[in-house]
């Protein structure tokens, strides 16, 4: 097994010279982020895959056609036969001038050639981790990896949108949005999914160890990218999603910088454990459920920012009101991280003559496998307005995100502003009768119902 994880920027060479000077200074600037010891791999896609050998005496790039529907046979076995991995991966700190000089090489082609994102990413994929796509479904990631990378993270910088083969972007989608009468039924469709091709990839990649983040410079704000489809890659697989609808508004360098120098949990394994009276009904987040283990989850990747929700159902009449039977969870979160090893290890060495600190190379890291396991005994609320003071409005806001995220692109946004709408109402409703009860079992009128909920510091910031 590969002890680093490994980092490829895959680029999208169908764009003009100017995108593609952004993308090589993003890519230089993620270098500096990286640990001296992490590998680093380079690819270029139009029509054509292209695999940078970096461990020669030069620089050089290794081409293979993408056919439109690429086969698993085909991506699995020519790409190898090309350019083994053990030649396309290097670590950062003993060839970066070669890097640097391969950033810079790198050419647009012809648009007219077309952007088949589609095999470029299916090929990769499976390029790094050495799987079929059904070989992840069967072992839910369970098994290691027969190229031996336990973790890869791609940085994919998308110029122009997928024209042909696999995950080929509808462009008709967008006509009519122009249309005042037409907008709002338009722009539900625009935010509806409506290529699997992303889920099914971004799933496969998840199990297979792979983050992908995804970086999509438009030339113009005109470039249809349908985000809604594009964007089950990287949720999916725990990756980012940065969208630049033009040059001008794109800061490309600095966000791969940020994204790569913050520290990242990978090759997560989290395990929810509840008593008997309530159990998980829908979980939310970039986590996939193992089809085999109950309450089990994988991660590829998660950072400081991650959030994940739960929902839950009572398996029987509800809790106990003994407070020695409290309902009770227990989570486990298994993960890896990528980190500096012994700090005394790394001293700096002192100049001769000068007296000065003279700089001294990057710490190497070491790969450190942990585990948290966190239990909590959770109090039953006594009444209603009891459980109102203790909501914890951060933790319900993110929920009704994830929620309607998902609703919004399965069904579009119609159906996601209904669902908050009654949520809302429902929410306020509810609120007041229980404040109002004895007013209200008296027979009398709520004059001026508290929609704001100036009461209950719990629920105002919703």
């Amino acid at each position: 097994a590969i002890a680093a994880p490994a980092f490829v920027a895959l680029v999208d060479t169908s764009g003009t010279e100017e995108q593609l000077e952004v993308v090589k200074s993003a890519v230089l600037a993620g270098l500096e982020a990286l640990a001296p010891n992490a590998l680093f791999g380079l690819v270029t896609f139009s029509d054509k895959i292209g695999l940078f050998d970096m461990k020669g005496k030069r620089p050089c790039v290794k081409v293979v056609p993408l056919p439109e529907g690429a086969s698993e046979e085909y991506v699995n076995g020519v790409l190898n036969e090309v350019l083994p991995l053990k030649w396309f991966l290097a670590e950062v700190e003993d060839h970066k001038d070669a890097f640097s000089t391969a950033i810079e090489s790198i050419t647009p082609t012809s648009r007219s050639a077309g952007c088949r994102f589609g095999p470029a990413i299916h090929s990769l994929a499976a390029y790094l981790s050495g799987k079929q796509l059904s070989d992840t479904i069967e072992d839910q990631g369970d098994n290691m990896n027969p190229s031996g990378i336990a973790y890869s993270r791609v940085m994919t910088f998308l110029l122009s949108p997928p024209s042909s083969g696999s995950g080929t972007i509808d462009q008709n989608k967008r006509k009519g949005l122009s249309d005042e009468k037409s907008r709002v039924s338009d722009a539900c469709q625009v935010v509806s999914m409506t290529q699997d091709f992303y889920l099914k990839m971004g799933l496969h990649a998840s199990l297979s160890g792979i983050s992908c983040d995804l970086y999509i410079i438009g030339e113009s704000n005109e470039d249809y990218f349908d985000l809604a489809s594009v964007r089950c890659l990287s949720q999916q697989s725990g990756g980012k999603l940065f969208y630049y609808g033009s040059i001008e508004e794109c800061n490309a360098p600095q966000d791969l910088y940020s994204a790569l120098a913050q520290p990242y949990a990978i090759n997560c394994t989290f395990r929810i454990r509840t008593t008997n009276e309530f159990r998980i009904s829908k979980s939310y987040g970039q986590l996939v459920e193992h089809q085999k283990y109950k309450n089990l989850y994988h991660v590829v990747a998660c950072c400081s920012t991650s959030c994940f929700g739960f929902d839950f159902k009572f398996s029987s009449s509800g809790f106990s009101r003994d407070p020695e039977l409290s309902p009770t969870i227990q989570l486990a979160f298994q993960y890896s991280l990528f980190e500096p090893g012994d700090p005394a290890e790394s001293t700096s060495a002192r100049g001769e003559g000068e007296g000065e600190d003279v700089p001294q190379p990057k710490q190497r890291h070491v790969m450190k496998r942990r585990l948290r396991i966190y239990t909590k005994q959770i109090e039953v609320a006594k009444s209603i307005l009891d459980l109102y003071d203790y909501v914890d409005s951060r933790a319900v806001i993110s929920l009704l995100i994830h929620k309607c995220g998902q609703v919004m692109h399965e069904k579009g946004l119609e159906e996601a502003r209904s669902l908050v709408e009654d949520w809302m109402i429902n929410l306020v409703g509810q609120y007041n009768i229980q404040v109002n009860r004895r007013l209200i079992e008296a027979g009398d009128t709520v004059e001026n119902p508290d929609v704001i909920f100036r009461e209950c510091k719990g629920l105002e910031p919703i």
